[in-house]
């Protein structure tokens, strides 16, 4: 059905309704692009204008989301190098801060270093080896020779070795 087969008073209606949603604001941006997008010849400036603006507008702000995350990250980089730096000067290694805070959800730096601090204090020693050098191999001729001499012997040099290592003298 086109505009040409209505009568005179449908065609007078069809205009005030048109001229009715054209001239309100609130609706005349969207019956606009009802129009574009049932006759694409059709063309409204100030339509293809909002469109324009609202595409920079997204565009700029992308961008300015984009920067904006590039500086968090490197700003996020120098305050992590940064607490590194303190942790080292204080002779606490960096991943055992940063263990505490992700173990202990322990949130301030600081208090995370000193917590690392007292648990490497409260930590065992590491075991020393009982041998200072790589263990000998037994004399065979005298471990035939004598067994339990032998044993004796061995046991002798290990309570050596162990009490030099407790009262700080060395063999």
């Amino acid at each position: 059905m086109g505009f040409e087969d209505l009568d005179e008073k449908q065609r007078e209606n069809l205009a005030k309704a048109m001229n009715s949603l054209l001239s309100n604001p609130e609706v005349s941006t969207d019956v606009k692009r009802l129009l574009m997008k049932a006759d694409p010849k059709m063309k409204f400036a100030d339509v293809a204008q909002a469109d324009a603006l609202d595409k920079a507008r997204k565009e700029t702000t992308d961008k300015i989301s984009e920067l904006e995350a590039k500086l968090m990250e490197e700003q996020a980089i120098r305050v992590r190098e940064e607490r590194h730096r303190q942790a080292r000067e204080k002779g606490i290694s960096p991943e055992d801060v940063e263990k505490v805070v992700t173990d202990y959800k322990v949130m301030d730096w600081d208090k995370a270093m000193q917590i690392a601090e007292r648990l490497r204090e409260m930590a065992p020693a590491s075991a020393e080896p009982a041998f200072d050098a790589k263990p000998e191999l037994p004399n065979e001729k005298e471990l035939w020779a004598d067994p339990r001499g032998y044993a004796n012997k061995i046991a002798h040099q290990m309570i050596d070795q162990f009490g030099g290592r407790r009262t700080g003298r060395s063999n």
